[in-house]
């Protein structure tokens, strides 16, 4: 998919999380399935993600991405009017991936595909709604 792309497999989702936070040893680690080509989503259980980003980078533009993620995760989900993933945790290089990682909730619900929507009437209304509200706060340059 991408020229420097970094894969994580089950296997090493598990122990990536199993030892860099044995609190979560216990809960299940399962793919996330998708067709996303910026990070792969393994579920931690019923409320947990982790996010592992594909594209390799220096180490250090790494850790700062997800810091800075982490961070506007955290403003989005002041300002958003839905349910929105929250930064939990972040992991770092280890069992193979060399990339730091993060962990964030996981908001249940179903992915809005043209067929799913089809009979929603109002749902353009609430996502220009949507749109409305999260264009009201500063941006901060991102």
């Amino acid at each position: 998919m991408h020229a420097d792309e970094v894969t994580v497999d089950l296997a090493s989702a598990r122990v990536l999380v199993t030892e860099q936070f044995p609190r979560w040893a216990h809960f299940e680690v399962t793919p996330v399935g998708g067709t996303g080509t910026v990070n792969t989503i393994y579920r931690i259980g019923d409320t947990l993600t982790a996010r592992f980003p594909r594209q390799r980078t220096d180490l250090a533009t790494a850790r700062r991405a997800v810091r800075l993620e982490a961070a506007a995760r955290v403003e989005f989900e002041g300002v958003c009017p839905v349910a929105a993933p929250r930064p939990v945790a972040i992991g770092h290089p280890a069992a193979g991936y060399p990339m730091p990682w993060m962990v964030q909730t996981w908001v249940p619900g179903d992915v809005a595909t043209p067929t799913s929507v089809a009979d929603s009437a109002g749902i353009a209304f609430d996502l220009a709604d949507l749109i409305q509200t999260l264009r009201r706060p500063p941006v901060k340059g991102r």
